[in-house]
């Protein structure tokens, strides 16, 4: 008696699936790759900006550093791994990175070496250029793809508690909590 099987790519469907269950598996595999290609995007601006921010301190250069291979890096984890796992690792870490925009481009950074005007550490609100915005949107979109690639139940609390965390935030502008 010969068995005869087939292996198939992570996210392809069996040999003969149901064509709803072809159109899902080809959902997720473009869920991975614009998931994939924002977040190598994201990196690659963040390498770009390393050096103007290296000649601010050496500290948010080796972090822009840091964040741009992470970044590409999770990118090559997906493509290669596409899950639960490497996809909360995007969300969480993309997460963290807009929440550090959020708060450099509304209140400023309270680290950092004496100002210009001489006093304490700390840098005031940064303007928004097109780089950073332009990596922030890679980032939201990262989310985003890799959110649906998340299992029904646990996508739907990640969404509800990016929902707050939205919220929060906007009652803290508003409260004036973060200017």
């Amino acid at each position: 008696m010969s068995i005869e099987t087939e292996i198939q790519p992570v996210g392809s469907p069996a040999v003969g699936a149901p064509p709803a269950v072809a159109a899902k598996c080809s959902a997720s595999r473009r869920a991975v790759a614009l998931g994939a290609f924002t977040s190598a995007y994201a990196g690659l601006v963040h390498l770009v900006v390393a050096p103007e921010h290296l000649g601010h301190w050496w500290v948010f250069g080796v972090f822009m550093i840091a964040v741009g291979v992470g970044q590409i890096g999770l990118a090559g984890w997906v493509l290669r791994r596409p899950g639960t796992s490497s996809a909360m690792v995007g969300i969480l870490g993309s997460l963290a990175i807009v929440a550090v925009y959020f708060v450099a481009h509304t209140r400023g950074i309270d680290i950092g070496p004496a100002g210009d005007d001489g006093h304490g550490g700390g840098h005031d609100a940064e303007t928004a250029g097109p780089a950073a915005i332009a990596a922030t949107v890679g980032e939201l979109v990262t989310i985003g793809a890799f959110i649906t690639l998340l299992p029904l139940m646990l996508r739907r609390r990640v969404v509800n508690l990016l929902g707050a965390l939205g919220l929060g935030a906007w009652a803290l502008w508003l409260l004036g909590g973060l200017g």
